[in-house]
């Protein structure tokens, strides 16, 4: 791993992760078109990281949002009230929180199907083709009109089939923002409350992924990149996803 190598990568991730086409496909894909060696899984989901510090950035006031919620509410659950006075205490963090949960538990389902195609470039053109069509053909076909204010408008029901498509993206090639938008678009959601709550949803799965993923190589001792050459590339994939997002 050079900083050449560093420097492609986090371009790329910077520029396609606040789009619907898999950032995580085209990092796969890059070892493909270009003389650099495929620097593993590990690498691209710290890429990942990078652009979700960015979104950290553009929602902090949110996120803040979101954490007081959840501290009163575990205060709520804790002092024994019942569960639906805790759900009142606000309905964003609620659905984050039961998005997130479901897609946890279809992950642990999926993980072992998913590693065994990891990096299968057929696979990853074809998800890259088919999940592409068909959100725009969802985007098409969605008419009905929806308030902005996301936060009151997203269901539990939602929340869980928008979590389960998100956990989807595993598969190489299958865009995380994409088939969360397309499960949003098809639940009735405008396009503006689609992409506030797939973004915000992306922060406890690429956080908690990268947490685990360091546990384990710290477990087996892996081989990583090295430190300077890896942190100039987080870096850089956030500064260029905060442009990008704007």
């Amino acid at each position: 791993m050079d900083f050449f190598t560093a420097t492609v990568y986090g371009l790329v991730q910077g520029l396609c992760e606040f789009l619907p086409v898999s950032s995580s496909g085209h990092l796969a894909l890059l070892p493909a078109f270009i003389d650099v060696q495929d620097p593993g899984v590990f690498f691209d989901l710290l890429m990942h990281v990078g652009t979700a510090l960015a979104v950290c950035l553009y929602y902090h006031r949110s996120i803040k949002q979101i954490l007081q919620s959840f501290f009163r509410f575990i205060k709520t659950l804790i002092s024994g009230k019942s569960w639906q006075a805790a759900q009142h205490a606000d309905f964003l963090m609620i659905n984050m929180l039961t998005a997130t949960i479901s897609s946890v538990l279809v992950i642990v389902v999926l993980k072992d199907q998913a590693e065994m195609v990891n990096r299968n470039y057929i696979l990853i053109g074809f998800n890259l083709i088919i999940f592409g069509f068909i959100l725009w053909i969802m985007d098409v076909l969605v008419k009905r009109k929806v308030d902005d204010h996301f936060e009151t408008k997203i269901d539990l029901q939602s929340s869980v089939m928008i979590g389960i498509a998100q956990a989807l993206a595993i598969f190489p090639g299958v865009s995380r923002a994409g088939i969360t938008l397309t499960m949003s678009r098809g639940l009735g959601l405008s396009k503006t409350a689609a992409a506030n709550f797939t973004f915000l949803l992306s922060l406890p799965i690429i956080f908690a992924g990268a947490a685990v993923k360091i546990l384990e190589i710290a477990k087996e001792g892996a081989v990583i990149p090295p430190l300077m050459v890896t942190m100039y590339a987080v870096l850089l994939s956030g500064v260029v996803g905060i442009v990008t997002g704007k």
